[in-house]
């Protein structure tokens, strides 16, 4: 799993509404403006990307297995998981345990036109 990144500080703008209705604001505003544009842009083409992508597939198989922490154990789930992983699953989530790792795979096939 990707580890979790900070939440940016809120961008505070100072705008000075004229008389007749126009907005001014500093160039920094501006260009931050615009740089918060471009990135809501790609982030609603990656979500479209996912969106598409998850529509298109559909699981075929669930697949769950355990990893145990213990010395000499441990490599029989970790030679299903790499069995299982050859095979074309992939995780979908894992729950740690206090003696081990469960995982959940999933294997897909794309979805057929009508």
């Amino acid at each position: 799993m990707k580890p979790k990144k900070e939440a940016p500080m809120p961008l505070a703008l100072t705008l000075v509404i004229r008389e007749n209705g126009g907005v001014e604001m500093s160039r920094f505003e501006e260009s931050k403006i615009f740089e918060l544009e471009s990135r809501t842009d790609i982030i609603a083409k990656d979500v479209k990307y996912l969106m598409d992508k998850r529509s298109s597939e559909r699981i075929k198989r669930i697949l769950f297995i355990g990893v145990e922490f213990h010395p000499q154990r441990y490599r029989i789930g970790q030679d299903e998981m790499n069995q299982a992983l050859d095979d074309g699953y992939e995780i979908l989530w894992d729950y740690k345990y206090d003696t081990g790792v469960v995982f959940c795979l999933k294997k897909s096939v794309k979805k057929i036109p009508n």
